[in-house]
């Protein structure tokens, strides 16, 4: 899995504080993981080993065979990145998951 920064960023609000928001792009693949009552789907990236980016059992069946590349909100702390909202899902194509 990879990701590179795209030069998108932009300022944002949380509550009354400003905050720099940084756009970036990062593969991901989807898994299923099975708890003791149900079974969760998420999106899995470098950002992420454990069910962070939750969805639904349709969407699984959309993208589970397919690499996929995220558009992410982010920003940047002491604590490391943050995300604040998934913009975009694409199917990645034989040639952009070969780079």
């Amino acid at each position: 899995m990879s990701s590179k920064q795209a030069d998108d960023s932009y300022y944002g609000n949380i509550g009354l504080n400003k905050i720099r928001v940084k756009i970036i792009e990062t593969s991901a693949i989807i898994e299923k993981k099975r708890t003791k009552n149900s079974t969760i789907y998420f999106f899995k990236t470098i950002y992420s080993n454990i069910p962070l980016f939750i969805i639904t059992s349709k969407e699984y069946e959309v993208y589970k065979d397919h690499q996929l590349q995220l558009k992410l909100s982010t920003r940047q702390s002491a604590f490391g990145t943050y995300i604040l909202s998934i913009d975009e899902i694409q199917i990645a194509t034989e040639s952009s998951a070969n780079k």
